[in-house]
């Protein structure tokens, strides 16, 4: 046959094509109301009908009203975030975190997925809040909710 000759300078770097893939896009999620915004508490609950009242006792549509505007003020991502400094401070995220641990690694605990790990520590967890956090998140609700009736 005959030698082989390199190719030339220019085509040295690619003898071959590479073919790219095209992966189709994914529909545009659409736009996050103040009703429905990702946000770490996202287990809010839709707006109760008027004939129902709320666990504290205060009617359903002036507990709706009272969180649309505490959504709508900035001050409800205000509050959850002091919460989530003082929980850290406090050490309670930590101690939740170890307590998640165990349960996933105890066989039975019985927990397979995320619903039951929540269902399995959610109420050790509310009572194992500290009482100096409880106190400050309520000062501060107070404070939060006094500012919107003098509005």
């Amino acid at each position: 046959m005959g030698d082989i000759q390199p190719l030339p300078k220019k085509h040295a770097k690619s003898t071959h094509r590479v073919q790219r893939r095209v992966i189709p896009k994914l529909p545009a999620k659409p736009r996050s109301t103040p009703h429905t915004r990702n946000t770490r508490t996202s287990t809010r609950l839709p707006p109760p009908e008027s004939s129902q009242k709320h666990a504290s006792g205060a009617p359903a549509e002036i507990v709706a009203e009272i969180n649309r505007r505490l959504l709508e003020s900035g001050e409800l991502v205000k509050l959850e975030s002091h919460l989530l400094q003082l929980l850290q401070e406090a050490g309670w995220t930590e101690q939740l975190r170890t307590l998640c641990q165990e349960r996933l690694r105890d066989p039975k605990a019985g927990v397979a997925n995320y619903a039951d790990l929540r269902r399995s520590v959610e109420k050790e967890a509310r009572e194992s809040v500290p009482k100096d956090v409880r106190l400050e998140m309520v000062g501060r609700v107070l404070q939060v909710l006094r500012g919107m009736i003098e509005e």
